[in-house]
Parts: C-alpha cells; structure tokens; sequence
C-alpha cells in the first residue's frame, strides 16, 4: 500500500501521521508506540501475531 494511502486511513482512525513522521517510521529511525502499531495493524487488517519479530543477537 502507499505511504499516501496509509497516511490517509490512519488518519480516518484518528492518527494525524505527516509524511516526514511516516517516512521515519519506515526508514526505522523512530519508535512505534503501541497504540500507533495497533492502528497501523488495522488498516493492514494483520494481527500481532502476523510480524515477524527478528531474534536478539547474542554479544559475545
């Protein structure tokens, strides 16, 4: 889907999201809150457990 139209229905849901704050979100330079995950999930129409949360990698 396009940013644009992301941006669009989430803010239909309430979340005024600019385009330079979606463009960091993408580009992972700023932190998701979780009520802005689970807005992004609706629009998706995914649930959690549809991510794919990448392993920690151990220091050694």
């Amino acid at each position: 889907m396009p940013a644009t139209a992301m941006i669009a229905k989430l803010g239909v849901l309430g979340w005024e999201v600019g385009h330079s704050t979606f463009s960091t979100l993408e580009a992972g330079h700023r932190i998701l809150a979780d009520t802005e995950l689970a807005l992004i999930l609706q629009v998706l129409k995914a649930n959690l457990s549809d991510l794919r949360i990448p392993r920690r990698r151990k220091i050694s």
